[in-house]
């Protein structure tokens, strides 16, 4: 099985300007669902939530379904919370 592809880096402050404002915030986002260890608090509620979205974009659009895995992938990257009980509750 060949391993899964990684995440890009958050960009530099030289090319960050050249993205459009929502990759800017994609990127963000995702480096703070896999690095922040703050997110234990709300962990339940986003596992939660990745769950049921992922569900409903199985029948729609795949743009969404694709940003939902990479949250899911961050999410799962970050060593500094343990996720596997709530995902072995879904």
């Amino acid at each position: 099985m060949s391993a899964a592809p990684q995440l890009p880096a958050p960009p530099t402050d030289q090319n960050t300007q050249s993205l459009p404002e929502t990759e800017r915030h994609r990127i963000a986002a995702l480096a703070s669902l896999r690095e922040d260890t703050a997110i234990s608090g709300l962990l339940v509620y986003l596992v939660k939530w990745l769950n049921e979205s992922i569900g409903k974009c199985l029948t729609g659009a795949l743009g969404t379904l694709g940003c939902l895995i990479d949250a899911v992938e961050a999410v799962l990257d970050n060593t500094g919370i343990f996720v596997e009980p709530y995902v072995s509750s879904i």
